[in-house]
């Protein structure tokens, strides 16, 4: 798809060293793909929720591991 957008010059070639990009279709398409990742792993963390005050007994692990 083609479009036409507004970036600084500067982003830009910060996007094109970071990723090694030889055209700007490639940088912007890394650039994409990587934010898309990011956004799922972030979803996939908020899906599994958080330990919150977790403190691990780590002997009681241990019994019950060596028990099983």
């Amino acid at each position: 798809m083609r479009t036409s957008v507004n970036v600084s010059d500067d982003l830009l070639n910060q996007v094109m060293r970071e990723s090694r990009a030889k055209t700007i279709t490639q940088a912007i398409r890394e650039a994409l793909m990587a934010y898309l990742d990011l956004r799922r792993r972030k979803k996939l963390i908020q899906s599994f929720g958080s330990f919150g005050k977790w403190s691990p007994d780590i002997r009681k692990m241990r019994r019950s591991r060596d028990l099983g």
